[in-house]
């Protein structure tokens, strides 16, 4: 039954070849202009999953509690010195609130007026302690830099120091720490190296951590979800300002971007490139394996018709019914390309058996209908119920895919019975006056019907061997593999996941109120699996009793020096090399050979 049907349409498509080819060919052209002005590309991942389970509902209460968290653009700026890291910093997050029509929200998780204010409040009261005798220790240092913030206040204020010390060595190797970070900056100026100096280290003398090093800009910027990369043009702003910023290798600032934003957008522009790529190499095998297959031009250009054809007809049936293509749902093209293709070399390899066998072209074209339609017609169903299975399920990229990949499936079938019948009655191939196939192959065909039971046997052993093997298989949840392990972004992130207090990774848990989220924390942090707990308590200091009247002593003594009523302006460059010139004749009295004050 199957048979004669396709064996009707088919001798249809030939008696009417001139009318089929010109109604599919139109109706294909119409599908291609209506998917050009409709078929859009949609970015938003958020719309490829369900929006009707709990964590999605969560998910979403947790972005309306929080709306500055989502649809994160994360600044990652390293730098030579943590007062460079800091200053960096700054300078972007205030150029980047500037703008914006660029960027809505822009934040220092780890630095700006807020750590300003209460950032000795996060160390321990030892910490403090230590940091308040320093800070006092180097009273008469910083007194002198308030008033004169240059580098003629810095050699004044050593000059003065040292000359007060006069022959008392004890004071003068304090300052060896200090005295030996400015000549190792000055020696690799002099080098012709970049250098800066970092004050925090000079002030503490202690050595900067990765953390110290490292400084966030977060932002949630416009997006525009009809490009494939829908936060292109806040990326190129930023990466804009850090130029005008001179962020630069040689300056010791770098800047990488990465955060849910950058991560999606790489994706989507690794999948165009790719994209691109994979379908030029299929267009290309494809015309490959129809010339091996067929030996003829005219078979081959009416397959490339026919599946071109097909193509326009299946995005037309996208927009149409879909409207949009997601990250998942744009790789119809390729599916439909690599499967349809093979619906039409079985026609036309079994056109050209059936040509040598009958001989006439009308018999070839029915002899081809009635041995190979109903498999065809099988093989075509059994794919697009295979895609069409996508459609129930809740995750909208999938679904999508299984409606466009099934209708695709549908389409390329008929236009086998339709399309290609007629262009192959409009172009008449020429006869085939030998036996189709590869009479090279002839040996290994008798070679396996002759061993058909060791082959049998081999396949079965390596089934057994593939089951046993399945254990084995691991699933790998972790999405960040699935993306270009050599994007910016994603190297990034897995730069960040070294650190603890860092990483992407956190499960976030929305509780009605602060004492709801410590007893949720409390049990939480019990379970192996967790590593750390963090809740809005985390960021209120502790033992304020303790650390507060530290700070306002500290405040006491150093608050007069700080504010200077009238700092000195800028000075010139001779008046920079006067001060150097007397700093160095007064560390040439006090100095030992080799100790950092004679250097």
């Amino acid at each position: 039954m199957i048979a004669a049907i396709v064996a009707r349409i088919v001798e249809f498509a030939r008696r009417n070849a001139v009318l089929v080819m010109v109604a599919c060919l139109v109706l294909a052209a119409a599908a291609a202009v209506y998917a050009a002005g409709h078929l859009a590309v949609d970015t938003d991942i958020e719309r490829m999953l369900p929006s009707n389970v709990a964590w999605r509902q969560n998910e979403r209460a947790l972005d309306e509690a929080f709306p500055q968290n989502n649809n994160l653009l994360v600044a990652v700026i390293d730098a030579r010195t943590p007062d460079l890291a800091e200053q960096a910093a700054a300078e972007l997050a205030d150029k980047m609130r500037a703008e914006p029509q660029l960027f809505t929200h822009v934040r220092q998780p780890d630095g700006g007026p807020f750590f300003d204010r209460n950032g000795l409040l996060y160390l321990s009261p030892e910490e403090l302690d230590k940091v308040a005798q320093q800070l006092i220790a180097a009273q008469p240092l910083i007194g002198s830099l308030a008033h004169d913030p240059s580098l003629r206040g810095l050699f004044d204020a050593l000059a003065t120091f040292v000359s007060g010390a006069g022959t008392d060595t004890e004071k003068v190797a304090q300052l060896d720490p200090t005295l030996t970070m400015i000549g190792n900056v000055v020696q690799r100026i002099i080098d012709g190296k970049r250098a800066s100096l970092s004050w925090t280290e000079m002030m503490t003398g202690r050595k900067p951590n990765a953390r110290d090093l490292r400084r966030f800009v977060m932002t949630r910027p416009v997006l525009d979800f009809s490009g494939l990369e829908s936060g292109a043009t806040a990326r190129t702003g930023i990466r804009r300002l850090a130029s005008e910023l001179g962020f630069s290798s040689e300056s010791g600032v770098r800047l990488r971007l990465t955060g849910s934003v950058a991560l999606d957008d790489e994706q989507f522009a690794t999948l165009r490139e790719g994209a691109l790529r994979s379908t030029v190499l299929s267009v290309v095998m494809v015309c490959a394996i129809l010339f091996i297959a067929l030996r003829s031009v005219k078979l081959v250009g009416a397959i490339i018709v026919t599946l071109a054809a097909g193509f326009m007809l299946t995005a037309g049936f996208a927009a149409l019914a879909i409207g949009s293509l997601n990250l998942i749902s744009i790789a119809f093209g390729v599916l439909f390309i690599g499967l349809a293709v093979d619906f039409s070399i079985q026609f036309s390899v079994r056109y050209r058996d059936q040509r040598h066998r009958l001989g006439t072209f009308p018999a070839a074209l029915r002899g081809t209908a009635l041995t190979i339609g109903p498999s065809l017609v099988l093989a075509a169903g059994a794919t697009a119920i295979g895609f069409l299975s996508f459609v129930p399920t809740r995750y909208t990229g999938i679904q999508a895919l299984g409606w466009i990949a099934g209708g695709g499936m549908l389409i390329a079938i008929a236009l086998n019975f339709l399309l290609l019948p007629a262009l192959l009655a409009i172009v008449r191939p020429r006869g085939e006056p030998e036996a189709i196939g590869f009479r090279r192959a002839a040996p290994l065909d008798r070679w396996l019907i002759e061993r058909r039971q060791w082959v049998i046997g081999g396949a079965a052993l390596l089934a057994a061997v593939s089951i046993a093997l399945l254990p084995q298989i691991a699933f790998d949840f972790d999405p960040l593999n699935l993306k270009n392990p050599n994007s910016e972004s994603v190297s990034t992130a897995r730069d960040l996941m070294k650190d603890p207090m860092t990483t992407p990774y956190t499960a976030e848990i929305l509780a009605p109120s602060l004492d709801d989220a410590k007893a949720l924390a409390e049990r939480v942090g019990e379970l192996p699996e967790v590593a750390q707990v963090v809740t809005a308590a985390s960021f209120i200091p502790e033992e304020q009793d303790k650390k507060l009247p530290i700070i306002e002593d500290l405040a006491l003594l150093l608050g007069p020096s700080l504010n200077d009523p009238q700092p000195l302006p800028p000075p010139s460059d001779e008046a920079v090399l006067k001060a150097m010139r007397a700093c160095g004749n007064a560390m040439e009295k006090i100095g030992k050979p080799g100790s950092p004050a004679a250097r």
